[in-house]
């Protein structure tokens, strides 16, 4: 299925190629067709699932060709620093739609944007002060909405959705099914329909597929995070390495051979736009021989996507904003998720024993609404000073 086989504006479905969207992930194949026509929903998915452009495309399209003056639509980050991430990908999504997108904050010509990207604190402080007006509102997004309950407050929440007008598309982003969630949709967003479907809470049942490694890698460090792997032994070579798309793969391609490694031309990947290639060391003769180690450059969209690629295991490296959709797909797919590392040295102290603490909080919590605190921090100073 293509983009443009859910209804989209060809201006949308270019602009989708162009942000590096090959083909419709699960969620945008379920989400777009009902929010381009207007319809309330509850998306069940967080970063790494495709959930921006699952909204973004969805509610861009009802947007676009259409005339209509003042703010149309507002979206609810975690954080400023989200709200700006969040902007620039709809603005990439908007322009050639010609609709404008902008974030609350410096270095953003507001001006008279038709889509505005905010945290929850920021837009109240907007709305209260009339920066922002909403009468105008067709849309409303609340993307994380369980991280943003948990550090912005039922109050700040509550008071911005009351300024929302009551006709207006409402749209929640949650990676958790909390019971604070599931009360703000059934106040506050009449006929939802959840996508995927309502989460049940199951019996455990015994795993199938056994166990799959993952890293958390650095914004930008994934191939530092790869060798450092390969030089533990972690990760065996020759590895196939999993990309999600052509461009993806390319600069991990070149990352990596600067490193030493042998890069092999790339090949079409098992799922829709997903691209693979050998990775081998220079004098490695067995190196166009099979492969040792399955490894997913980039956090597949889908349980069944993670399932092909991961049925002897392997490794999956992960952005730290990626674990919740990380673990969700690993337990759909029947899956035991198990931390590995350049280093774990044992505890021989007691700073050690604090770092094995900090270790084991990052591999097994979710930390979500914690980085959402430090983010303006990691912005301002490296993650070392911090």
């Amino acid at each position: 299925e293509t983009f443009a086989d859910l209804g989209l504006r060809p201006e949308l479905v270019e602009a989708a190629r162009a942000a590096g969207y090959e083909a419709p992930t699960p969620l945008q194949r379920s989400a777009v067709p009902v929010l381009r026509r207007g319809g309330n929903a509850v998306l069940y998915g967080s970063s790494g699932a495709g959930v921006v452009g699952a909204y973004g495309l969805g509610v861009l399209d009802r947007l676009a060709g259409v005339e209509g003056r003042g703010l149309r639509a507002l979206v609810v980050a975690g954080s400023d620093i989200a709200a700006e991430r969040i902007a620039l990908s709809l603005a990439r999504l908007g322009r050639p739609a010609g609709v404008s997108v902008a974030a609350v904050g410096p270095g953003w010509a507001r001006g008279a944007a038709q889509v505005v990207v905010a945290s929850a604190e920021t837009a109240l402080r907007e709305v209260e002060t009339s920066r922002l007006k909403l009468d105008t509102l067709e849309s409303f997004v609340l993307d994380s909405a369980a991280a943003v309950l948990a550090l912005s407050g039922r109050e700040v929440v509550e008071a911005l959705t009351i300024s929302v007008p009551r006709e207006a598309q409402r749209v929640v982003v949650t990676a958790e099914a909390t019971a604070e969630v599931e009360s703000y949709v059934e106040r506050h967003v009449r006929r939802a329909l959840w996508i995927p479907g309502r989460p049940v809470v199951a019996e455990e049942a015994p795993v199938a597929r056994g166990v799959l490694g993952y890293a958390v890698a650095p914004e930008g460090g994934k191939a530092e995070l790869l060798a450092g792997l390969v030089a533990s032994g972690a990760v065996s070579l020759p590895a196939a390495l999993h990309c999600r798309t052509p461009a993806s793969a390319a600069a991990a391609s070149e990352a990596l051979e600067l490193r030493g490694f042998l890069a092999s031309d790339p090949e079409p990947g098992p799922t829709p736009g997903s691209v693979v290639f050998r990775l081998a060391a220079r004098d490695d003769a067995t190196a166009a021989g099979g492969v040792a180690t399955a490894v997913s450059y980039d956090v597949p969209f889908d349980a069944e996507s993670l399932g092909e690629r991961h049925a002897g295991g392997g490794v999956v490296l992960v952005l730290a904003r990626e674990l919740p959709h990380l673990r969700q797909i690993a337990a759909d797919a029947q899956f035991t998720l198990e931390a590995v590392s350049v280093e774990a040295p044992a505890a021989r102290g007691e700073l050690d024993a604090y770092r094995a603490r900090i270790r084991r909080a990052v591999r097994e919590e979710d930390i979500g609404a914690q980085l959402l605190v430090l983010e303006p921090l990691l912005a301002e100073f490296t993650a070392a000073e911090v």
